[in-house]
């Protein structure tokens, strides 16, 4: 049985900052004295930039689901159950 339920959801400033820090990190990349005529490390530091903050917003929205608190002391999440041995 059931005795609490939640549903988790992504918060859209959680997302908001992980995209201002990587574009924080994007523009010291950018105004870095990396050479300018070296085009594959430009390439390069861009691209990690860009496929880490796609990881980052993927791992952000794996973190929604439904949250439930079961008799017996059990929490259910993503139909996996953890049991509270003890007080918190």
């Amino acid at each position: 049985m059931v005795l609490w339920k939640f549903n988790i959801t992504v918060s859209w400033l959680t997302q908001l900052f992980s995209t201002g820090v990587h574009v924080g990190i994007g523009l010291v990349v950018f105004f870095s004295s990396l050479p300018p005529n070296n085009l594959v490390t430009w390439l390069i530091a861009t691209l990690l930039i860009v496929a880490s903050w796609v990881r980052s917003q993927k791992n952000i929205t794996r973190c929604k689901g439904s949250l439930a608190l079961l008799n017996g002391n059990k929490i259910q999440w993503k139909k996996s159950e953890w049991l509270i041995v003890k007080k918190p």
